[in-house]
């Protein structure tokens, strides 16, 4: 079966971390915290199984003094600890599996540099190129 990989690319000017997620039918992983620097691009969730839903969570470090930016959607899926490499199989029962829930964005993998759905904030997600 094709697999696609997901690319961030980071267009604001915050350190941001990151969570990636991916839902086919009732099969779904997340994996996370990437660091992506301003101005650069890291390659995320690299075997997204074709016809799979992406999806996004960002959150500022929290090294910045300003205002924490997140940025995310409505579809929950389970999280590991900030700052700590995880992977996740299932969305579902959070706490009873010593994780915790967090909101995603979708993400478009259709255009030809796709962005998350609701999100404009700087933050880009696509294919191989950013």
């Amino acid at each position: 079966p094709a697999q696609a990989k997901l690319r961030l690319c980071n267009e604001t000017s915050y350190v941001l971390t990151v969570a990636t997620a991916f839902q086919l039918g009732v099969a779904s992983k997340t994996e996370g915290w990437e660091t992506v620097l301003p101005g650069t691009c890291e390659t995320a969730l690299k075997n997204i199984p074709d016809g799979a839903g992406a999806f996004v969570h960002a959150v500022s470090h929290t090294a910045h003094s300003a205002d924490t930016l997140v940025f995310d959607g409505s579809e929950r899926f389970c999280v590991g600890p900030r700052g700590r490499r995880f992977t996740i199989e299932g969305r579902r029962e959070c706490r009873k599996r010593g994780h915790v829930s967090a909101d995603f964005a979708p993400v478009s993998m259709d255009a030809s540099r796709p962005t998350m759905n609701s999100l404009h904030a700087g933050v880009l997600l696509g294919g191989n190129s950013c």
